[in-house]
């Protein structure tokens, strides 16, 4: 065990060398790339089981155990994790450490490796996008004595962690630990200028890309000079609402999209609005979104959680509020993934036996106060819609376009939004080669892992 251990983390080095994104602690948010393995949620499994028939399954040998599990969030940023987990244990006897991570998720990746490396692995990783160095130090999900055919476990997101038949990865289907991609706005501002309410609209079925250009541009029309419409989430946004990435997926496939006329004309869209003002060359600008600045601001659900740490001023007086991303006639047809929250069990994890069991209880919507998770009730409204997709789209680019090539996909989104839109297919074409090596590189990792 010790030596598969040692090559593990030194193949993890190397690889997070290959697949390091920047980011870091709970600002990360690493985007991915394509629809995985065809992103539907598929008909198998043996029924969804209730909670009593999983728990009579727990071996009895597992009383008085602790399950370690490691994240870069704390508990108290999932509204009533705390609790879940403290009645978890209650009904188990089973006993839960939660270990916080601080750093950049390239760090959390290594320390993970070091951690199976030296023989002290953790029993749950926290996953929060197709980083394949992570997944080469965790163990397939099939070498578990566990069922996950359950009707319970959400196929979708399996299916973006599953290669050559092995899952390295899982989430509920019913959980409230997602993070499909949302619009948050402040519903303030929206009255200050007198504006159309984006969740009014998405409720009548008007809530589209040209009305919320519309509502963009007269709010940076009417706004004092230092305010701007929308802050956005990796750059690449309007790329993915026209389903556009630079890398796609088809099962354990993965080829460059450089060629794809929705790319370019994704870029071009995303580059005119900098150009009109309506957005910039920031990522993720959330000060100046709490501070009352800005409009819009791409972020999936997480931030709106009653407990997260994120955008608290404006949750305590009421001026948050989410929507889904507005509809493109003619483009993506999947809701939009940011990270795509999963688990995963390491290699040489001491309890992975009984992992299955604390996952099925924690990521349990069942288990939470749902009217209380977000810190409005409208949110839940739109969490739960977007959850109700059958299809997902996952943007791979930032997880598989890293430094090893010669730069990161991060690096390629500034270079795209820095040109004027007439320049954006010229700027695509110099990054095809750098993009080739990439899908290169991370095939010749899926082919490691499919063995």
């Amino acid at each position: 065990m010790k030596i598969k251990a040692i090559k593990l983390f030194c193949l993890l080095i190397s690889a997070v060398m290959l697949f390091a994104a920047v980011g870091c602690g709970n600002d990360s948010g690493a985007e991915q790339g394509g629809t995985a393995n065809g992103g539907t949620q598929n008909s198998e499994g043996s029924g969804n089981l209730s909670w009593d028939e999983v728990k009579a399954k727990i071996p009895t040998e597992a009383k008085g155990k602790t399950i370690e599990v490691i994240s870069w969030n704390k508990i108290t940023d999932v509204t009533g994790a705390q609790d879940v987990v403290e009645n978890f244990t209650k009904e188990t006897d089973i006993n839960v450490k939660w270990t916080l991570f601080n750093g950049t998720m390239a760090d959390y990746r290594t320390k993970v490796a070091a951690l199976v490396a030296s023989q002290q692995s953790p029993d749950v990783v926290r996953l929060d996008s197709l980083h394949l160095g992570l997944l080469q130090v965790l163990q397939p999900l099939e070498n578990i004595d566990y069922d996950f055919k359950d009707a319970a476990w959400d196929t979708r997101i399996m299916d973006v962690y599953t290669f050559g038949g092995k899952t390295y990865g899982t989430n509920m289907r019913n959980t409230l630990l997602q993070q499909p991609r949302t619009l948050i706005y402040n519903k303030n501002l929206i009255n200050k200028y007198d504006l159309e309410d984006p969740y009014t609209l998405w409720k009548q079925g008007q809530w589209t890309l040209e009305k919320f250009k519309e509502i963009c541009e007269i709010f940076t029309k009417e706004c004092d000079d230092t305010s701007y419409a929308w802050t956005s989430y990796r750059i690449a946004d309007m790329a993915d609402i026209y389903g556009a990435p630079m890398i796609k997926r088809d099962g354990d496939t993965f080829t460059s999209n450089m060629n794809d006329p929705n790319l370019l004309k994704g870029w071009q869209e995303m580059t005119a609005l900098r150009e009109e003002g309506i957005t910039n060359n920031m990522r993720f600008d959330r000060t100046n979104f709490e501070n009352g600045k800005i409009l819009f601001f791409t972020e999936s659900p997480i931030g709106v959680r009653t407990t997260h740490y994120y955008f608290q001023s404006l949750k305590n007086t009421g001026a948050l509020a989410i929507v889904p991303y507005p509809t493109l006639e003619g483009g993506n047809d999947a809701a939009i993934w940011g990270e795509v929250e999963a688990y995963g069990i390491p290699e040489g994890a001491p309890n992975a036996n009984l992992v299955p069991y604390f996952l099925r209880y924690y990521l349990d919507a069942d288990n939470y106060d749902k009217n209380t998770f977000f810190s409005d009730k409208t949110m839940l409204d739109v969490y739960e819609s977007l959850m109700a997709a059958e299809k997902i789209y996952v943007n791979y680019d930032y997880a598989l376009i890293t430094d090893d090539v010669g730069t990161t996909g991060e690096k390629m989104c500034h270079g795209l939004i820095n040109v004027k839109s007439a320049q954006v297919q010229q700027k695509l074409d110099s990054f095809s080669g750098m993009v080739d090596a990439a899908v290169k590189n991370t095939n010749g990792i899926v082919s490691e892992l499919s063995k």
